[in-house]
This record gives structure tokens, sequence and C-alpha cells, in this order.
């Protein structure tokens, strides 16, 4: 039988965790209201969402931190799931290992991962300096949308369009440089963003597009 003074240590210690974990919680709620919120609202996918439905996405999430140098993640991994940089930089490598793309705060990539029009990584993003993210998979991004039917229609609309812009070759075809519908305008199709705009809108080339 343990003596009162050890009960009361044991309270003590519980009480203490419980403080730390409450103190620990409060801060990622803010990072997340503060930092997380805003990025997912410009995120293609989730781009006319309600301030609601988005909190509910970022709820859950939490910091992913990657040192300068090391890979979030590797070419030819499997892959169901998008990554937000919320604050730091990285490189994209091809499996040659040359660099084709840089990516700094606010970018995404997996999006396509997420439609579920790709099932790999196609290439290899290698942190540049101390990053912070968050991963948002697509079960666990299906599962909240389960309350929204047309927030899932959306993303389902998203795939289809993509599919058929792959199918068609666009944008590659629709340019006047006698390209065929081969694996490489498919390819680009894959990856390409499609933008409508209303008329006399002005296009805005997103930043980490630059």
């Amino acid at each position: 039988q343990r003596c009162p003074e050890d009960c009361k240590a044991l309270e003590l210690q519980f009480q203490q965790r419980s403080q730390k974990n409450a103190a620990a919680e409060a801060i990622r709620k803010e990072w997340i209201a503060k930092s997380v919120i805003p990025l997912l609202k410009g995120c293609q996918i989730l781009n006319g969402f309600s301030t609601k439905l988005v909190s509910k996405i970022a709820a859950p999430l939490l910091k992913t931190s990657f040192a300068a140098g090391q890979d979030m993640f590797v070419a030819g991994d499997s892959a169901d799931s998008m990554i937000v940089i919320v604050d730091g930089e990285a490189e994209a490598r091809c499996k040659q290992g040359k660099v084709v793309a840089r990516l700094s705060t606010g970018a995404v990539t997996g999006e396509l991962a997420v439609l579920g029009l790709l099932s790999f990584r196609t290439a290899t993003f290698t942190a540049c300096r101390q990053s912070d993210t968050v991963v948002i998979s697509s079960s666990n991004l299906r599962q909240v949308l389960q309350s929204s039917e047309a927030a899932s229609k959306h993303l389902d609309k998203l795939a289809e369009e993509r599919r058929m812009q792959i199918d068609r070759g666009f944008p590659v075809l629709s340019l006047p440089v006698g390209a065929s519908n081969d694996v490489c305008s498919r390819t680009i199709a894959l990856h390409s963003t499609r933008y409508i705009l209303a008329p006399g809108e002005t296009w805005k080339i997103p930043e980490n597009a630059l």
C-alpha cells in the first residue's frame, strides 16, 4: 500500500503534465489558426471551401519539421497525401538528381495524390533550410468532407477535369508547336493547373510558380 506522500507526488506529477499538455495544445491551435488555415484556404483543391470546413480539415494537423538537407519524401515512394510548407523552403529533384523546382512557404505538393491521380512521388523534395510542414492524407480529407456533399463533389470534379485534360493533352496540344498526344504531352497535362478567369479579370501568377 502506497503512503499518502506517494499519492500526493503522483497527483502533482499528473497535474504538471496535464498543464504542460494543455499549454502545448493551446500553442498548436494558435499556430493552426494563424499560419496553417490561411495557407489551406489558398490551396487549389480547397479553394472556395468555407472557413468552417477548412478549419475542420486543419484541426487535427500536427507540425512536421525537416532539417536542412533532410528529404521530405523520395521519388518513387508511395503517395496518398499532400504536404503544405508552412514555413520553409525545399528543392524538387528528378530521379537523375537534377533540380527541377524550388518551393517556399505556402507551396503545396501532392495534390494529385489526394485526388487519386498519382500513387507515387514523382520527385524527391529536400528541405533547403529548417522547414515546418503539415501533411494531409487523402483518407483524412475525405473523412472530413463526408459532412459536405458539395465539397466532396468539388474534389471529384477536379479529378475528372484533370483526367479529361490528360486525355486531350492540354495545354501542349492547344499550342501551335506541332506536338503529338504522347507521354510527354500527357505528363505535362497531368501537372498543369487550369485557371478560369472572368471577363476583365487579370491573371496573377502565383508566387510559388515563379
